[in-house]
């Protein structure tokens, strides 16, 4: 119900905000070298 939908979103902010920290983690190796 309601609540299964908040986990979701909760979990899809959660993977978002790993992915930009991945990229930005690339982006700053990449730039360095």
């Amino acid at each position: 119900g309601d609540n299964n939908e908040k986990v979701m979103v909760a979990l899809h902010e959660e993977i978002n905000l790993l992915i930009a920290k991945i990229i930005f983690k690339d982006r700053i190796f990449n730039y360095r070298n």
